[in-house]
């Protein structure tokens, strides 16, 4: 599994993620949405590697071998975590050191929270992706589903955070965690985290199933 997730990173050029990272940290620390940059980054390295394997006939190759599609749909789910989780400690470092004197720092909660809708991410829109045999497609009905999803989200954080007067657009992630507190009365964000986690490994369940009917020919 290891082999197969070190493939997945090697797709790219190291100057590709090291460019992605000062790209990211250049947005943290001007204090642009993490939600925002964790979408953009998260996801355009993820769809990347569906959309390479796609090209390249990977799959075919890797399904040839001795390994179950189980573990190459876990390889690029934990594939995908490793760059959320780096995304999100490059934007806690840029945040921290953020010119802005009026921005105020995310707490491990607010990160807590981005991770959670991070997996709620990739639980939701892998599946699709395994789903169609042209991820192009896939990737415009994702797109289309995250507007929506995010239009809704924005309408709530406002509405939640009182800005009826002034919408500050870099403070809206940390509507999540007042979202959290509003509906769920006990141990909100443990809750949020655990359905998160729930939701992320039945996506991998769902993901495999859809592999393993998938016609790679």
């Amino acid at each position: 599994m290891l082999a197969l997730v070190k493939k997945d990173f090697q797709i790219f050029n190291p100057f590709v993620y090291l460019f992605l990272s000062l790209l990211i940290f250049g947005m943290a620390y001007v204090s642009l949405p993490a939600i925002f940059m964790m979408v953009i980054g998260t996801f355009a390295v993820g769809f990347s590697t569906f959309t390479y394997d796609e090209k390249n006939k990977t799959n075919i190759a890797v399904v040839s071998m001795p390994i179950p599609k189980q573990t190459m749909v876990i390889s690029r789910y934990l594939y995908s975590v490793g760059i959320l989780v780096t995304i999100l400690f490059i934007e806690w470092i840029g945040t921290n050191i953020s010119y802005s004197s009026t921005f105020e720092p995310y707490s491990f909660v607010d990160f807590l929270m981005l991770f959670a809708v991070g997996l709620v991410l990739f639980a939701f829109c892998y599946p699709i992706l395994y789903f169609f045999n042209n991820s192009y497609v896939a990737m415009l009905l994702i797109f289309l589903f995250i507007i929506i999803g995010t239009f809704f989200t924005i309408d709530a954080t406002i509405n939640i955070m009182g800005m009826t007067d002034e919408i500050v657009f870099n403070r809206h992630d940390k509507g999540l965690a007042l979202l959290a507190e509003n509906y769920i009365p006990f141990q909100p964000y443990l809750l949020v985290l655990l359905a998160s986690i729930g939701m992320f490994l039945a996506s991998i369940k769902i993901s495999t199933l859809l592999f393993q009917r998938k016609d790679l020919s």
